[in-house]
């Protein structure tokens, strides 16, 4: 009675062990788990990093080859980027006009508004200025 006792006792023993290391197994897969969502969010961020990385690439060639038809004076610098935002250093010599596109399409069509507007008679100009004279 005494050996089954004993026995009976180590056996709940082992069964504790086993509850025991069940628990820190079952701990340990949840871990795992997690550590492999983590994975899949950093694969998925890595691989969206290389596309914009390769549009990057795609829109630097793209707009070198641009700058290079632009002139040879000029020197285009890209100073900061973030985001979609980029910041652009530019050496031209000092008689070289740069506009932003929106200031240089509202000079555009107030150009075109001024050519097609009425036209210069020098003879208008004439009398008034005589008529100015003569007060």
């Amino acid at each position: 009675m005494k050996n089954y006792k004993e026995k009976e006792k180590k056996l709940d023993n082992v069964l504790k062990k086993l509850n025991s290391m069940s628990d820190k197994v079952i701990k340990m897969n949840n871990d795992i788990n997690s550590l492999n969502l983590e994975k899949n969010q950093l694969l998925g961020e890595k691989e969206e990093l290389e596309r914009n990385f390769q549009l990057l690439s795609k829109h630097h060639q793209e707009l070198k080859l641009e700058l290079e038809k632009i002139n040879e004076d000029v020197k285009i610098t890209v100073i900061d980027v973030k985001g979609k935002n980029i910041r652009l250093g530019i050496e031209a010599p000092r008689e070289t006009k740069i506009y932003r596109e929106e200031v240089f399409l509202r000079i555009k069509e107030e150009n075109q508004t001024a050519a097609t507007s009425h036209q210069f008679d020098p003879t208008k100009v004439s009398q008034l200025m005589k008529d100015k004279i003569k007060k």
